[in-house]
């Protein structure tokens, strides 16, 4: 089994591209942020040199009050495995959008998908010190729009799927994730671990 494995983690119920772009304009206060970030800029950041991915993460991600991180949106570690790893060197929502196919008028379908999948890609807050990756987030409406997508059953599955039922077990364990999300209305982050 290869060496990737990917989280979906809770954040803030915010643009992600809009904070993001501000993560990378290398800011030094939390003044001009998108949104209220003020306590969690000064639990994490004050006058730290952090690289924009590293500043997204801190900043986006669901913690209390006192910096703190809240559980991931699956405590149990159990579907978290599940979710995380995948045969080969795609994530699961790589998967999917290989093979899913949305019918007429469901295109929004792939947009959310590849948002969350790559959002980032080519951006500062793809790859930061320390290793991290972030592949991806979506806001709080874009989770709710992606779960209610999924739901609608509005999609196929292409018969050129690798994992025979990997579409079906994939999308099974991304909406368990999701509700858990929208529970707490919050957004949600792939990232990616090596």
């Amino acid at each position: 089994m290869n060496q990737l494995f990917i989280t979906l983690d809770p954040i803030l119920d915010a643009d992600p591209m809009q904070m993001a772009d501000w993560c990378a304009s290398s800011p030094k206060s939390s003044d001009n942020a998108p949104i209220d970030i003020s306590g969690r800029w000064g639990h994490h950041v004050s006058n730290l040199n952090i690289d924009a991915a590293n500043l997204f993460f801190v900043l986006m991600i669901d913690q209390d009050q006192e910096g703190k991180l809240r559980k991931p949106l699956d405590g149990t570690g159990v579907n978290r495995e599940a979710f995380g790893r995948i045969p080969g060197e795609k994530s699961p929502i790589d998967y999917l959008c290989e093979f899913i196919i949305p019918n007429d008028g469901n295109e929004r379908l792939m947009f959310l998908l590849n948002a969350l999948s790559n959002r980032f890609e080519g951006h500062p807050c793809r790859n930061g010190k320390g290793g991290i990756i972030i592949r991806g987030a979506i806001s709080g409406k874009e989770t709710n729009e992606l779960k209610d997508n999924l739901m609608s059953k509005n999609w196929k599955i292409d018969q050129k799927e690798i994992l025979d039922g990997g579409v079906a077990e994939m999308v099974r364990l991304l909406l368990l994730l999701l509700r858990k999300a929208q529970s707490r209305n919050c957004g949600v982050m792939l990232r990616e671990h090596r």
